[in-house]
C-alpha cells in the first residue's frame, strides 16, 4: 500500500495532499517497521507534509511513538533562506509541544531528543525576530520558575538553546536568573542522580561560555553555599565544578583570596547580598569563599580532599563520578560483594564457613537468620535454656511487623 500511494504521490499532482495525509496517519501504525518506512518517504516533501505532521503530533492522547517518529522527520527537513515562514512555524510548534509535555508530565529522552535537534536545526533559519515566539517563550520560562526540579531541568536546557550569537541580552539575563533560581531548590525535591548530571552540565556550559565575571561568581558563591545542605557526591560534583572555573576563570580565583576585590573606582565595594534575584548585581565578586574552610572539616574525605585541594590552588584530580560512585547504594555493595576473611596469628586466612564463596546479601542475612541464639556465663558460650522458638531475625523475615525495643530477644540479638 504504501508503494502505490509513493508512486501516485509522485506521479499525479490532484489530491496530493489527501494522499499525503494517508501516508503521514501511517506513523502510527502498530507495526514499527511500518512507521520506519513512512518516515524515510516523507522527508522529501516537507513543505506539503509540515501541517500534516503538525496535525498528528497535536492529536489528543497521541502515544510517544508516533510523536517521535513525526519529530524525527521535522527534525531531518533542510530549510533554506527563502524558508523563514516554514521554519519559524516548525520552531513554535516545537516549543508548544513541549509546554504540553511538561505540564501533562510526559517528558520522555527521546521525544525531548528530537525536539532538541529540530530547534538547533530550524532555528538559524526563522529569523532574529523573537516577537513571533515571545508567547511560547513567556510560558516556558514560568515552568522554568515554578515547575518540578526535573520539568525545570528539561525546560532550561531547551530555552539555552535558543541562546544564541544574536540572543537579545535580555532574554540571556533572564535565563541566567531562572537558572540562578534553580539553585535554591530543596534536597528533597530532587528525584535522582540522572537529573543531576544534565543540571550540572547545563550549569558548567552556561557558567564557560559566559563573559560576565560579576555573574559567574554569583553562580560559584550559590553553589558553594548550597553544598552545607546536600550530600556528599552533590559536594563533591559543585567542588569539581568549581575547581574547573577556578582553573579557567581569573575572577573565581580570587575569591579564594581572603581580601575584597578591587572595583577599580573610589566608590565603597558593593556588600554581598546572597539572596537578591538577580545575579550580576548581587555584588559576589566582593565576597570570599568562606563555605570552603568549612567543607575541610567535612566528615567525608573525598569532600575535604578536594575543598583543600581547591585552597591551595591544586589541580582536582578525581577518576570516578562523583554523583554515581559517591551513594549509599555503592558504598553497601563494597560490603556486600566483599570475601568473608579472617584473621589468625596475624595472617589472612578464609573462614571455614564461607566455603570458598564471595559473601551475597541473602547468604549475609541467613547468617543471622540460621544461628543459634547463645548467651555468654564465665566467659564460656552455651546454648541458652530460656530461649526457645524462632529467632528475632526469623520472626522478622516471617511477620512484618518490627519488634519492639524491650523483646528480649530483640535485646540479646
Amino acid at each position: 500500500w504504501l508503494d502505490i500511494a509513493g508512486k501516485l504521490l509522485l506521479s499525479i499532482a490532484e489530491s496530493r495532499n489527501l494522499l499525503i495525509a494517508m501516508i503521514v496517519d501511517k506513523l502510527g501504525d502498530p507495526n514499527s517497521g511500518v512507521g520506519h518506512k513512512v518516515a524515510h518517504g516523507v522527508v522529501d516533501t516537507s513543505d506539503r507534509a509540515a501541517s500534516e505532521l503538525e496535525k498528528l503530533v497535536f492529536t489528543k492522547n497521541c502515544p510517544l511513538r508516533p510523536m517521535r517518529f513525526c519529530l524525527n522527520v521535522m527534525a531531518q527537513f533542510v530549510f533554506s533562506k527563502d524558508e523563514r515562514k516554514l521554519a519559524l512555524k516548525i520552531v513554535q510548534s516545537y516549543l508548544l509541544l513541549f509546554r504540553e509535555l511538561v505540564m501533562t508530565e510526559r517528558v520522555e529522552q527521546t521525544v525531548t531528543s528530537a525536539i532538541i535537534t529540530g530547534i538547533r536545526r530550524a532555528f538559524p533559519y526563522s529569523g532574529t525576530d523573537y516577537a513571533p515566539l515571545a508567547q511560547h517563550i513567556d510560558a516556558l520560562f514560568v515552568l522554568a520558575n515554578t515547575a518540578s526540579f526535573a520539568q525545570r531541568v528539561s525546560t532550561l536546557g531547551l530555552l539555552q538553546n535558543l541562546i544564541t550569537k544574536g540572543t537579545p541580552a535580555s532574554f540571556s539575563d533572564r535565563w541566567y536568573r531562572a537558572l540562578y533560581q534553580s539553585l535554591l531548590v530543596s534536597p528533597k525535591h530532587i528525584p535522582n542522580a540522572a537529573h543531576l548530571t544534565g543540571f550540572f552540565t547545563m550549569i558548567y556550559k552556561a557558567l564557560r561560555t559566559d563573559s560576565n565575571s560579576a555573574r559567574v561568581t554569583a553562580f560559584v558563591q550559590r553553589l558553594v553555599q548550597r553544598c552545607i545542605y546536600f550530600s556528599e557526591a552533590f559536594i563533591c560534583a559543585v567542588l569539581l565544578l568549581v575547581g574547573e572555573l577556578v582553573q579557567t576563570n581569573p575572577m573565581v580565583k580570587k575569591l579564594l583570596q581572603n581580601r575584597p576585590i578591587e572595583t577599580g573606582s573610589s566608590t565603597p565595594a558593593k556588600v554581598y547580598d546572597p539572596k537578591h534575584r538577580d545575579p550580576q548585581h548581587c555584588g559576589a565578586t566582593n565576597s570570599t569563599l568562606w563555605v570552603l574552610n568549612t567543607l575541610t572539616r567535612h566528615s567525608h574525605p573525598s569532600v575535604v580532599k578536594l575543598a583543600v585541594l581547591i585552597l591551595f590552588g591544586e589541580e582536582l584530580a578525581f577518576d570516578s563520578h562523583p554523583l554515581d560512585d559517591i551513594s549509599l547504594s555503592n558504598f553497601l555493595n563494597m560490603f556486600v560483594d566483599a570475601k568473608q576473611k579472617d584473621v589468625v596469628d596475624g595472617t589472612q586466612v578464609r573462614d571455614s564457613h564461607s566455603k570458598g564463596n564471595d559473601i551475597s546479601l541473602s547468604n549475609f542475612l541467613n547468617m543471622f537468620v540460621d544461628a543459634k541464639q547463645k548467651d555468654v556465663i564465665d566467659g564460656t558460650q552455651v546454648r541458652d535454656s530460656h530461649s526457645k522458638g524462632v529467632p528475632v531475625f526469623r520472626r522478622a523475615v516471617h511477620i512484618p511487623s518490627i519488634p519492639s525495643a524491650s523483646d528480649s530477644y530483640f535485646v540479646q540479638a
